[in-house]
């Protein structure tokens, strides 16, 4: 659960009963899950420099070691987990959560170039290929591929009047 007046998450086990509140002020955004973990961004950990990526349970705590990437990852930015747990694209970063979470935090992350900022949450078409929008542009995005420095790793298709609705595919 999201609260929407401040920031806060919590959860809710309905086969437990009755809704308890217990929300929680370190978890700044959750991403998506990677079974049986979520992936989120939490409070910056003392001493470390950037954005902390955390794997959580489904009480929202931390499973693991966080990974703490050097460039700024923003809660208010759209982001979404690709299906297998590999990416996260948040705004303009792409995330390898492989690196991340395997002590390569400085090597994880991408910035999808030259983009406009990101309106729509990220939908995932498979394991290795996200859609989003900008103001002005549907934009295609491979991961792997744009990490191998692959020059047609982004398309971006412009948009000409009306409002683009993303369907995340069942």
């Amino acid at each position: 659960l999201e609260r929407t007046e401040s920031n806060g998450w919590d959860t809710w086990h309905p086969a437990r009963g009755d809704y308890r509140p217990t929300w929680t002020d370190d978890v700044l955004e959750v991403y998506g899950s990677v079974d049986p973990l979520a992936v989120g961004l939490v409070a910056q950990q003392p001493g470390s420099q950037g954005a902390c990526l955390a794997r959580l349970d489904t009480e929202l705590e931390v499973a693991g070691d966080s990974a703490c990437v050097p460039q700024v990852l923003s809660p208010e930015a759209p982001g979404a987990v690709s299906p297998q747990g590999q990416w996260l694209l948040n705004g303009s970063l792409l995330v390898d959560l492989g690196e991340a979470f395997g002590g390569r935090a400085d090597r994880a992350v991408t910035e999808v170039a030259d983009l406009p900022p990101t309106v729509t949450t990220p939908v995932w078409l498979g394991p290795d290929r996200v859609l989003f929008a900008t103001a002005d542009s549907l934009v295609q995005l491979w991961p792997g591929r744009l990490r191998e420095g692959d020059p047609d790793a982004v398309e971006q298709i412009p948009l000409y009047g009306g409002t683009l609705s993303i369907v995340q595919p069942g």
